[in-house]
């Protein structure tokens, strides 16, 4: 993540968490705490996979989220990641799985979602009203949250050789407004892959494993 501006006045205490789902297999999370950060790049160390990849129909939903959260245990907050990561995951496979003609955003709160990109405003207030009403205090609050809905096709397209394997992207993420006595709103980028593994004992079938 590429930080230009904290959320709180000083320092945002970071965690962070990669959720991913496909049509064929349950949700899989991770979680990192990033500790205390200030304005400048850092880089997350989040994987997930490999999953196997090998129809071209199959529905794949990863997301990540990263919230400014100094004021409950780790534990908590985990569980929040965890819960919400999850939830959205699903959300996003099941939205996928019944949309006629293409993969489309999941549905929250009423609004959908895109299919690729920050989701920050959108599911800002599902998301804390849901999982984290016993969390954000004084200036914590989500900073980057972002969904990606594709299919195993996408996937082969987006990683192909003359992609070297690997698929990435930089999403900026403006920041919700903060409360009086914090910083200014926050503003991060981040960056997330998807990478081409062989796997195993798979020949050359192919793995694609999400990554930031």
């Amino acid at each position: 993540m590429r930080i230009l501006t904290t959320r709180s006045a000083h320092e945002d205490s970071d965690k962070a968490s990669l959720s991913l789902a496909t049509s064929s297999e349950s949700f899989k999370t991770e979680y990192r705490d990033l500790g205390d950060v200030n304005d400048g790049v850092y880089r997350i160390g989040l994987k997930v996979g490999p999953v196997r990849v090998d129809n071209p129909g199959e529905k794949v939903v990863f997301n990540y989220q990263i919230v400014n959260a100094g004021h409950h245990s780790a534990s908590d907050v985990e569980k929040s990641l965890r819960l919400a990561g999850g939830a959205l995951a699903n959300l996003g496979v099941k939205a996928a799985s019944t949309a006629a003609g293409g993969v489309l955003g999941a549905t929250v709160g009423g609004i959908v979602l895109p299919v690729i990109g920050s989701i920050l405003g959108a599911a800002a207030g599902w998301l804390i009203g849901g999982f984290f009403d016993l969390i954000f205090a004084d200036c914590d609050g989500p900073v980057a949250v972002e969904q990606v809905a594709v299919t195993g096709l996408d996937l082969w397209r987006n990683t192909s050789v003359s992609q070297n394997g690997v698929w990435w992207r930089e999403t900026f993420h403006d920041g919700l407004d903060s409360p009086d006595g914090c910083g200014d709103n926050s503003r991060y980028y981040t960056t997330w892959s998807v990478v081409r593994e062989l796997l195993p004992d798979a020949g050359e079938e192919m793995a694609n494993t999400p990554a930031m």
